[in-house]
């Protein structure tokens, strides 16, 4: 049978050890004066110098215990401020055992919330940092505390290395800054709208601040947020010019049915011929009239929905499609002594609807025969292109484009030449028709152009099923 004692029952047991010799001690002392040999007193003196050993021996035990305890205790409330602390529970068995029982206690509910915070924090930051709106927040000195990752993409600044330092110094940005000053100053809520150099080229910026405070609400600095609105105003000025345009378009030919209708009524209708060439005048300029608004519906259809999947997509033959594009126009190129020359492989497929690429290609060819120069060529080709791509190319020997104005060639009645466009009858939404047709069956156009020399009109489709990754083109 093995007997454990706990630090508390050792304890007693030593203390009561030790009482139980002094008081044998004591016991021998009282009969001394019958003792003439001495030999009680010695062993007295004896049982005194053990019960005191011993009484020593177990509080310095003890209170080696205690101050491991205590040392204990200490340690693990230190470690409470940085991280989880291991438990105390089960450690010791002394008088600090309801004491370390709190503490542990106290740990759990500290780390518990603790981590609760921690995770609060994690998900805010993540909110933050996913935010494409940018964000930056500046104390009353103008030096950043933080920004998100879209402050740091917009600025072009690493958001560790700039931390503490002041919005001049990083940014460079003259309307930045002085908007910064003027929101620090204010101590309110202040908005304004600039422009900076961003991935090298310059952006529209809406800007917005909303003041710091501390925890006694003195003012401690402000949140700015930078809105990136370039395209918002880049489409609004499309609207506007869109609308601009519009009405110019519609009013020529309106002004001249109205002036040649105006004009018939006055003089009558007696001279047979002028009557029969005003009306021959008023005639074209309806056609005009409703050739523009037969478009605008064309594009309008064509942006409410994709068709890539719509039930009149199928495989197509591209050879088919140009060739048919190609008949249609015939009478158009043999008039200016036009070679219209095709090479697409018999083999090569298309998945789209057939009817809106036929009138994307013969947009195309037709404004290739229309700006050619007489007696050129203009030649259509096919091939498998990179990403499952079918390249459906036009290109023209015509007078080119300049490079400034590429970039805005396919915008709603955008023109190079406004009256050469116009002497040709064109309603300057062709090519815009060609990009949302090629947008709605999930493909783009691309356009590379030297004045001089020429165009070439690139339109990617996706590719049939079945088709090989490679074909040999064919003559007609």
């Amino acid at each position: 049978m093995t007997l454990r004692l706990s630090d508390t029952t050792g304890f007693r047991a030593g203390l009561a050890l030790a009482t139980v010799l002094a008081i044998a001690a004591l016991a021998l002392f009282v009969g001394l004066g019958e003792d003439p040999t001495g030999i009680r007193r010695l062993v007295a003196a004896g049982i005194l110098l053990v019960a005191g050993g011993g009484a020593l021996v177990v509080g310095w035990r003890r209170g080696r215990k205690q101050a491991n305890a205590a040392a204990g205790l200490i340690a693990a409330v230190e470690a409470m401020p940085h991280g989880p602390a291991p438990s105390l529970n089960g450690r010791w068995h002394t008088e600090l055992t309801p004491v370390a029982r709190a503490v542990d206690r106290t740990r759990r509910t500290l780390a518990s919330r603790l981590a609760g915070l921690e995770q609060a924090s994690a998900e805010q930051n993540a909110i933050l940092q996913s935010m494409g709106t940018a964000l930056l927040a500046i104390d009353h000195d103008h030096r950043l505390l933080s920004m998100n990752r879209a402050a740091a993409d917009l600025l072009g600044l690493d958001a560790r290395a700039v931390r503490g330092r002041l919005v001049e110094e990083v940014a460079r940005e003259a309307e930045l800054n002085a908007f910064v000053k003027d929101a620090v100053e204010a101590s309110e809520p202040l908005t304004a709208e600039f422009r900076i150099n961003t991935g090298g080229q310059r952006a529209t910026i809406q800007a917005a601040s909303e003041p710091l405070c501390d925890e006694q609400g003195r003012p401690a600095g402000l949140l700015v947020t930078l809105t990136d609105i370039t395209k918002l105003r880049q489409l609004e000025s499309l609207r506007s010019d869109f609308a601009a345009n519009v009405s110019h378009e519609l009013r020529t030919p309106i002004t001249n049915i109205k002036g040649y209708v105006d004009t018939l009524v006055q003089v009558g209708v007696e001279d047979r011929e002028q009557t029969a060439r005003f009306l021959d005048i008023i005639r074209r300029n309806a056609q005009r009239l409703a050739a523009i608004i037969e478009d605008l519906l064309a594009l309008s259809r064509l942006e409410q929905a994709g068709l890539r999947e719509s039930p009149e997509t199928k495989d197509t033959p591209v050879r088919s499609l140009v060739r048919e594009v190609v008949g249609q126009l015939q009478s158009a190129a043999d008039a200016k002594q036009i070679v219209v020359e095709i090479e697409v492989p018999e083999d090569l497929m298309i998945r789209v609807v057939p009817s809106l690429v036929e009138q994307a290609i013969a947009n195309l060819v037709s404004n290739a025969i229309t700006y050619s120069p007489a007696g050129t060529k203009v030649r259509v080709t096919g091939a498998i292109a990179d990403g499952g791509f079918v390249e459906i190319a036009v290109r023209d020997r015509g007078p080119g484009i300049a490079p400034q104005h590429l970039a805005r060639i396919f915008e709603r009645f955008y023109r190079v030449d406004r009256a050469r466009s116009r002497d040709h009858g064109g309603t300057g939404l062709g090519l815009a028709i060609v990009k949302h047709i090629a947008l709605a069956l999930g493909g783009r156009v691309e356009v590379e152009s030297k004045v001089g020399v020429g165009s070439d009109f690139r339109l990617l489709l996706p590719v049939g099923t079945g088709v090989a990754s490679s074909a040999s083109p064919s003559t007609p």
